[in-house]
């Protein structure tokens, strides 16, 4: 905590005082957030035991895949566009791009959760886990929609805790109460608490909007905004695919038990990277409105102080998970979950690495460089299914997790040359 707190201070000295205040409250909203995800998945692995938290993985795993397909890509657009709008005071074309943002997202993924359902009376050995999906895609495509609209207009605090956590929390918190005699009932509720903290992020989304946008002209540029979208669709899709295609793939090549343990690992080291994603959600519009401007120097300093913050917060945690990787997947799953041990030290050094390559992914896509992120992106995902094919029939969660350390090693090498030669075509 010490290097955090540190890396905390360090950067908030190089930001101004409000971006120094969002980065605080964000950080600490993104804290309680990541503690509620835990303590739900603590909560249900302890009750049901590896199998059945496979299946909520497995479940949960397919929710967030769907749900980021669902939304088109227009959360990171609204982190593109909106501080350009509000800078030119566009406010036809920024409530155009706010309703046709709820209307794509909302839509898609209302359509996607029916299908999932049509998918779960096909099965009967996933028939569980797609109901769950069903259950929970639409709050996930809406939350995703919020945080990066929040985020654009600069109260990124408020979306990363209503994200997930907010449901998370209280579906948590009602399995240590009360218990339950089933999943379906645990996430029910937390499908319930997900659908609360949307409606609150909606109303806020509205409510920090200048009121010129209530009364504007709505101008929709729909073909425009999806030939910026989709790009970073493909990106963002194939990133979310590559921490998702283990767990997709894990359950029918290895069965529910092996996707216990690696979604077990999987959420321990999920903890390594939400400091910079919090960092991000703060300075990626910085970026943004820098970039707007022509101010590339500033984009420079703003991208290195966000890589010096990854390496203080991502690097310590990380060699304590490959260092006692037993000791801590069995002091907060249970002794059940200790043959994850393997499994939590690869992933700890794969997400260390993903930790660190954070920042150079929002340089890329806020530099109108989306196509070749997606290309980066889609090229390391079909490393990742050639091998988890290759690596889950014979090694389960520990070839998964071999995989996904091997990806995403491979993904920050990237951003790290593409990064370069940009910087050197700037300088020369």
């Amino acid at each position: 905590m010490t290097g955090a707190g540190s890396a905390i201070r360090l950067v908030a000295r190089r930001l101004r005082s409000d971006a120094a205040n969002r980065l605080a409250w964000s950080m600490g909203a993104a804290i309680v957030a990541r503690l509620g995800l835990l303590l739900l998945a603590v909560a249900i692995g302890r009750r049901f035991g590896p199998s059945d938290y496979g299946a909520f993985t497995f479940a949960t795993g397919v929710a967030v895949f769907v749900a980021q397909f669902s939304v088109l890509g227009f959360p990171m657009l609204m982190n593109r566009l909106i501080p350009e709008m509000l800078r030119d005071r566009d406010w036809d074309a920024l409530r155009g791009l706010r309703d046709a943002g709820d209307a794509v997202v909302i839509g898609v993924s209302l359509v996607t959760a029916a299908l999932l359902l049509g998918a779960a009376a096909l099965t009967s050995q996933y028939g569980v886990s797609f109901v769950l999906s069903a259950l929970l895609v639409v709050p996930f495509a809406s939350a995703s929609l919020r945080r990066q609209q929040l985020a654009a207009l600069r109260k990124p605090a408020i979306g990363l805790f209503f994200d997930q956590g907010f449901g998370a929390l209280l579906a948590g918190a009602f399995l240590f109460a009360f218990g339950a005699r089933s999943i379906i009932l645990a996430v029910v509720i937390f499908a319930g608490g997900l659908i609360v903290g949307n409606l609150f992020t909606f109303v806020q989304v509205r409510r920090l909007l200048p009121p010129e946008v209530s009364t504007a002209k709505r101008k929709v540029h729909l073909r425009q905004w999806l030939g910026m979208s989709l790009p970073m669709l493909a990106g963002t899709s194939a990133k979310l695919l590559m921490n998702r295609v283990d767990i997709l793939m894990l359950a029918p090549l290895a069965g529910l038990y092996q996707s216990g343990l690696y979604g077990a690992a999987f959420r321990i080291t999920f903890l390594l990277t939400f400091p910079q994603v919090v960092l991000m959600s703060v300075v990626t519009p910085m970026i943004s409105e820098a970039f707007a401007h022509g101010q590339h120097a500033r984009v420079t300093r703003l991208v290195r102080g966000s890589l010096l913050f990854a390496v203080l917060t991502a690097v310590p945690s990380g060699l304590v998970l490959v260092a006692f990787p037993e000791f801590v997947v069995t002091r907060v799953f249970g002794a059940s979950f200790a043959p994850a041990a393997l499994s939590l030290a690869l992933l700890a050094i794969g997400q260390t690495a993903a930790s660190l390559s954070i920042p150079l992914q929002s340089s890329l896509i806020m530099s109108g460089r989306e196509r070749h992120f997606g290309i980066l992106n889609m090229a390391a995902l079909g490393l990742h299914v050639v091998l988890n094919y290759l690596l889950i029939p014979p090694y389960g969660a520990n070839g998964a997790s071999a995989s996904t350390a091997v990806v995403l090693i491979a993904i920050a090498t990237g951003q790290v040359v593409l990064n370069w030669s940009y910087a050197s075509g700037k300088a020369t």
